[in-house]
């Protein structure tokens, strides 16, 4: 919501089992982009975009797998993390 991406209010929904947590983040606006590299030092102090490049960097990091989906303005994001 932060970056501008939704248009209005985000559904999230958690699930966790014993081996699994899934988060799926639903929302009306922009597909989130998740990059595989850190923007520079540089980047980070003159591009207002970079702040958002390296939050999807290390969501890639962290989570073991990422789908996103867009049809027109709706957008999902679902993160899988293997416990």
């Amino acid at each position: 919501a932060g970056l501008g991406l939704s248009a209005g209010r985000m559904l999230i929904t958690v699930r966790f089992e014993e081996f699994n947590l899934d988060v799926e983040i639903a929302y009306q606006g922009r597909e989130m982009l998740f990059s595989q590299v850190r923007p520079s030092e540089e980047e980070l102090l003159k591009d207002d975009s970079a702040l958002a490049r390296l939050s999807g960097f290390l969501i890639t990091h962290m989570a073991d797998r990422i789908k996103t989906e867009a049809k027109g303005d709706q957008c999902r994001v679902l993160l899988h993390f293997d416990h």
